[in-house]
């Protein structure tokens, strides 16, 4: 419930790779494409003859698909399968340039073991063109992954996404990849670390974590989500977010820093773009500013509490780079949210703020109210499960009925007591203000906690809201000239 008019920037990262991808492809001519694929597919089924075992359907639907469509074989996604280690060694050629020369995305989730895990990572090292490797919940993590992992990163392999989440990894072989970050080669610009164990290994890498991101200039996205992160560990990051770190010495060129085995990155092949490796060598070695570029940070259920988010808040006072910050579950209080709305009035950068699952209440969205009169930047707010009254939607379906205000996305979801009377209180805000897009509630929830005499209103004014919300969807798509849904994903926070 309802529509959203909302893609992951992640997602559009991944859309963006794609489509400078098929633009070099069509460079290369159509044939050459077809070529390709047929040439993939005929080394694929002679190493599964090699290694006696039988061709993975999913993987030959893959490739012969890419050759039908005369599109090249950009993708491999492999999620939560149970491969042996012959059929891993069978993949190889295809995740190394010399056979699979446009592979762009190794989705691995869920379907490797340790061993495994080794050959996929040893093969993507010697690959040219894979920017996107998915290695959640692959169980465990060793050194020889993680060593192999951090000498891709620091000397400036074409990865730009890495999600080594729900694995174990000790803290020593954790810190490897992260201080690979620091290298002045890094172009990694996503990293997801979440929910792994032992539970100490996150916390424990943290300084040497803060250490790397002073310097790095590529990373974008970094998520920490249930990694028993502690206000010490958020006072730690804080400093980061600051932006107030003086520059490094500008590195040496790529070419000329790395040995020739090393320096096998074209990076305007895929994205077009150098900024991010070039950034320090155009500005002066005197001038003091923002190292860290990150844009979105995730420490959704960790342990940060206030203290840990007014450290943070002090830092989102000078931060000109985040767009979007989460910290949904976190034992967040009225008192921490009134030291983050102080901040970011002063903030004018970030957009997207995720505050579901804490005890926010009327003292917490007081402070809310008092911050969206005045912050014009804020498009997605997320105070799903926070305690809210019908009181507290009232007060603040009040600032989302000023059209001036920014706000176009809004999650209420489990937020029982909202009651007949806010949520009326809401439809008139949306009615007034044709920027917000999308609200996420649980419909039955509402219906169900609603007096007898209430129900059949409560479910008028929830058809009501749906209606005005594919409304302001479509006029937003009409103003900005979009022949088509396609854009508008269905979705919910967090």
């Amino acid at each position: 419930m309802f529509i959203v008019l909302a893609i992951d920037s992640e997602l559009w990262g991944l859309i963006h790779m794609s489509s400078l991808m098929s633009r070099y492809v069509a460079s290369c001519g159509v044939q050459t494409t077809i070529g390709l694929a047929q040439e993939t597919l005929r080394i694929y089924n002679a190493e599964c003859a090699k290694k006696n075992v039988k061709p993975d359907p999913e993987i030959i639907q893959h490739i012969q698909a890419a050759r039908a469509n005369e599109d090249p074989f950009t993708v491999l996604s492999l999620k939560n399968r149970s491969f042996t280690k012959a059929h891993i060694e069978t993949l190889v050629p295809i995740l190394t340039e010399s056979v699979s020369r446009f592979l762009v995305i190794a989705d691995f989730e869920g379907s490797l073991k340790e061993d495994t895990v080794d050959l996929v990572v040893d093969a993507v090292y010697h690959s040219r063109t894979i920017e996107v490797l998915n290695l959640q919940n692959c169980k465990e993590i060793g050194t020889k992954t993680c060593t192999t992992l951090s000498s891709m990163i620091k000397n400036g392999h074409s990865l730009r996404f890495l999600n080594i989440s729900q694995n174990e990894i000790s803290s020593t072989n954790l810190s490897l990849i992260v201080k690979a970050l620091g290298s002045q080669y890094s172009v990694l610009q996503v990293l997801k670390a979440s929910g792994i164990t032992p539970t100490t290994s996150v916390p424990q890498i943290i300084p040497e974590l803060c250490q790397s991101l002073s310097t790095n200039t590529t990373l974008l996205t970094l998520s920490l989500a249930d990694d028993h992160l502690t206000p010490s560990s958020a006072d730690s990051l804080s400093v980061v977010l600051e932006n107030t770190i003086p520059l490094p010495p500008a590195p040496t060129p790529l070419a000329q820093g790395m040995s020739e085995e090393q320096d096998h990155t074209d990076v305007s092949l895929i994205t077009g773009d150098t900024r991010f490796i070039n950034s320090l060598n155009d500005v002066p070695q005197t001038m003091f500013m923002y190292s860290s570029q990150l844009a979105a940070l995730d420490f959704r259920m960790n342990q940060m509490g206030d203290s840990g988010l007014q450290a943070i808040s002090k830092a989102l006072k000078t931060n000109n780079t985040l767009l979007s910050l989460v910290l949904w579950s976190n034992r967040i209080t009225a008192a921490g949210i009134t030291h983050l709305c102080a901040a970011l009035k002063e903030n004018t950068t970030l957009q997207n703020l995720e505050l579901g699952c804490n005890q926010i209440g009327t003292g917490g969205t007081t402070e809310l109210v008092s911050l969206l009169e005045v912050n014009r930047n804020i498009t997605a707010l997320g105070v799903a499960q926070a305690d809210l009254s019908s009181d507290d939607l009232v007060s603040l379906s009040g600032v989302l009925a000023d059209p001036a205000c920014s706000l176009f996305r809004l999650d209420l979801r489990n937020n029982p007591r909202i009651g007949f009377r806010g949520i009326s209180k809401l439809v008139e805000a949306i009615e007034t203000n044709t920027r917000i897009q999308c609200i996420a509630l649980d419909v039955d929830k509402l219906i169900e906690h609603s007096s007898p005499s209430e129900k059949a209103e409560m479910q008028k004014q929830l058809t009501r809201l749906q209606s005005r919300t594919t409304s302001n969807v479509d006029a937003f798509i009409k103003a900005n000239d979009t022949h088509s849904h396609d854009a508008a994903q269905t979705t919910v926070f967090p």
